[in-house]
């Protein structure tokens, strides 16, 4: 696993919308962020595996291998990160488990610049 080689927060967005995920990126990246995507459940593990975040914003929904699953998974292999689970269902079962993982935090779409 790479080790940071840069100050500026690291940050994994996962996400298969595209207008979401440019959206974010947009703002992330317009703070300073250094920030990459994965599109799928299976492509997040292969960047939670390949480097280190400080920040991984997961969405709940998404193909391959879902949300929740590459959270249990990913908080293995970055005991360090903050896993955010971002979600357009909203559903209190499903933010109760995401915390029970570990997740930092648990948020709702649409998604604001704040």
């Amino acid at each position: 696993m790479q080790q940071h080689s840069t100050s500026k927060p690291r940050v994994l967005v996962t996400e298969d919308d595209e207008s979401v995920y440019r959206f974010i990126v947009a703002v992330l990246e317009r703070d300073g962020c250094v920030v990459e995507v994965a599109q799928s459940g299976p492509e997040a593990l292969k960047a939670l595996e390949r480097e280190l975040f400080d920040i991984v914003l997961l969405d709940v929904n998404l193909p391959g291998i879902g949300g929740l699953d590459v959270l249990a998974v990913g908080r293995t292999l970055q005991t360090d990160a903050e896993f955010v689970m971002v979600t357009g269902d909203g559903s209190i079962g499903t933010a109760v488990e995401a915390m029970k993982l570990g997740a930092f935090d648990y948020i709702s779409k649409p998604i604001g610049v704040d």
